[in-house]
């Protein structure tokens, strides 16, 4: 009779460890779906607007949350499709454009820097919906790709918002091509 007793404290007690195994994981599963879903994200780049700083196959993490500021990495979303670039100019900001055809954001024409990855003339898209003179409207930004000579950003469709901008990237899985 006691061995049976003792059977079955043991049955339960495992049980019990079992069940309270099985609620930590489902417990943990949700708090990772919650932090993925409002605060963190993850996205493989498909193109090459930000290279060489974000090249297309890396996978970046971005933050939700918090404000945007000059010079941050986001992804935003645009004709639905994400896209990265850098925030070059903020609401408020003018913008305009030279008489040989070069981007200027707050009377500066834009530099290339090879030091900072830009190679190329920032050169404004003749058929873009960017209009010169204007200054960045409340709430939206100018977000340009480092690649300038071939990246598709607020020179081909303009001012992006706010509530099209996913996140600020924070750090770049990098894929190797052997």
């Amino acid at each position: 009779v006691n061995n049976a007793i003792q059977i079955r404290r043991r049955k339960a007690q495992a049980r019990g460890i079992w069940i309270n195994t099985l609620f930590r994981a489902v417990a943990f599963a949700i708090f990772v779906m919650i932090v993925f879903t409002f605060v963190l994200g993850v996205k493989t780049v498909e193109t090459t607007d930000m290279y060489p700083a974000v090249r297309a196959g890396d996978t970046v993490f971005y933050y939700r949350l918090g404000n945007i500021s000059n010079q941050d990495i986001v992804l935003y979303e645009k004709d639905g499709q994400i896209r990265t670039g850098r925030v070059a100019a903020t609401e408020g900001t003018p913008v305009n454009r030279t008489e040989g055809g070069l981007l200027m954001i707050n009377g500066n024409i834009q530099p290339k820097s090879e030091r900072s990855g830009i190679f190329y003339k920032t050169e404004i898209r003749r058929n873009g919906k960017l209009k010169y003179p204007s200054r960045v409207p409340k709430g939206y930004y100018l977000i340009l790709g480092d690649n300038r000579k071939d990246a598709t950003d607020s020179r081909a469709f303009g001012y992006v918002s706010r509530d099209e901008i996913k996140g600020k990237l924070f750090t770049i899985m990098r894929r190797t091509i052997l």
